[in-house]
């Protein structure tokens, strides 16, 4: 997984050159940030419960305890992407920041979605010690990641933005699958 990344980094520099470097390290930044504000340390709460968690039900409870938290983090997020997209924006580029660089805001929003819910589901997974769909997901993310990369950079900084969360997405479904696979959760929209 980490030569992937550095593979990834160096295409970027390759094709993207300083600038692409440099608008990835922003981007990054701000995603790290908007993810890392609203982790707020649930991951390690559900690893802890999920591992001593004994029973279906119990197992149940976590699963759907870390959608609901998912879910409000994602609405935080589409708050974020709708209101404070333009000043974010003006803080990485500048005073005046183009349409296209408050789209580019509102993506990189999107991914750190994408890159929480990577985090839960395998916090989820960690919670009963499952190496083998750990590696799984991890290589998935890596490696869709470093497949995307060229295709995205085709679209300029909007690539590099997408680029933030791509893999994760690939590397989600795999964790969601995973976790269908081994806990066969029960959901009810009630019970949510």
């Amino acid at each position: 997984a980490t030569l992937l990344s550095v593979g990834t980094n160096k295409l970027i520099a390759l094709l993207s050159g300083a600038e692409g470097i440099a608008v990835m390290g922003l981007y990054r930044s701000l995603g790290n940030w908007l993810s890392g504000t609203l982790s707020l340390g649930y991951g390690t709460l559900f690893l802890q419960r999920m591992s001593v968690s004994r029973s279906r039900e119990g197992s149940d409870g976590i699963i759907q305890t870390a959608a609901l938290v998912l879910c409000l983090q994602a609405l935080a997020l589409a708050l974020l992407s709708l209101f404070a997209a333009e000043p974010l924006a003006a803080f990485l580029f500048g005073s005046t920041p183009t349409a296209a660089q408050i789209v580019d805001v509102r993506i990189i929003a999107g991914m750190a979605f994408v890159n929480l819910a990577l985090q839960t589901l395998i916090s989820l997974l960690k919670g009963q010690t499952n190496v083998r769909a750990i590696i799984a997901v991890k290589l998935a993310t890596s490696v869709s990641t470093f497949l995307l990369i060229v295709p995205l950079l085709r679209l300029g900084h909007r690539g590099l933005a997408w680029n933030l969360g791509s893999g994760s997405v690939i590397g989600s479904l795999a964790a969601a699958v995973c976790i269908a696979r081994i806990y066969r959760p029960s959901f009810k929209t009630f019970s949510l």
